[in-house]
């Protein structure tokens, strides 16, 4: 299995800049959006009634969902890596100072949800340090500690970017938001994975040993 730096410098190797849809880099999407309805489901039912009988355990309609579910988290960080590839290959155009400045994925794909197009002029930056008027509702001091947030600042007014088109600005955004909602879904994949643990222990230890 590829380790995480090889993976990281196959990504790295990446011209993405030409791509128009971030779906066309990433399909996990289709497998993760079923996943979570799915998730959904059994975590509304008892865990009782789940497993009521039910003779071999790997028959339990339940027990692919975690197995699934299982699988999926640990492939969910690489294809972060390839989305925030796509954006940073997007967004360089505006701010190409920024991917040097942020190298957390989640933290640059929501800095750019929030910085979008720009102004980029000190004042400009310091009004929406706070505000949570953008796609996020979120502000920028609560995405970036202290000394990021200032670099960033300082960084923004000096930039070599210039502004992109409203449909580049769309593909990054739908891109940002995508990065996003995989973060997000990875945490609810573990979640359930480790809630039912205590029933399906023997078999998901086998398959993950970490959790």
């Amino acid at each position: 299995m590829e380790d995480e730096e090889a993976a990281k410098a196959r990504v790295e190797k990446m011209q993405l800049g030409n791509v128009k849809d971030v779906r066309k880099v990433t399909s996990v999407m289709d497998r993760l959006e079923p996943l979570l309805k799915d998730i959904s489901h059994f975590e509304s039912k008892p865990l009782s009634q789940a497993t009521t009988n039910v003779g071999n355990i790997e028959d339990n309609p339940e027990y692919k969902i975690l197995t699934e579910s299982n699988t999926l988290s640990t492939q969910i960080d690489g294809e972060i890596m390839k989305v925030h590839k796509f954006i940073r290959d997007h967004y360089s155009a505006r701010f190409p100072e920024l991917e040097t400045l942020i190298q957390n994925p989640i933290e640059y794909a929501k800095v750019v949800a929030i910085l979008r197009n720009g102004p980029m002029d000190s004042d400009s930056i310091r009004a929406i340090q706070n505000s949570t008027d953008n796609p996020l509702g979120e502000t920028l001091q609560s995405v970036l500690d202290g000394p990021s947030l200032m670099v960033v600042t300082v960084e923004a007014t000096t930039s070599k970017g210039h502004e992109i088109t409203p449909e580049e600005l769309d593909r990054i955004l739908r891109a940002c938001h995508m990065m996003i909602k995989m973060d997000k879904s990875k945490k609810i994949l573990t979640e359930y994975v480790q809630s039912r643990m205590s029933i399906f222990a023997p078999n998901l230890t086998a398959v993950s040993p970490c959790l």
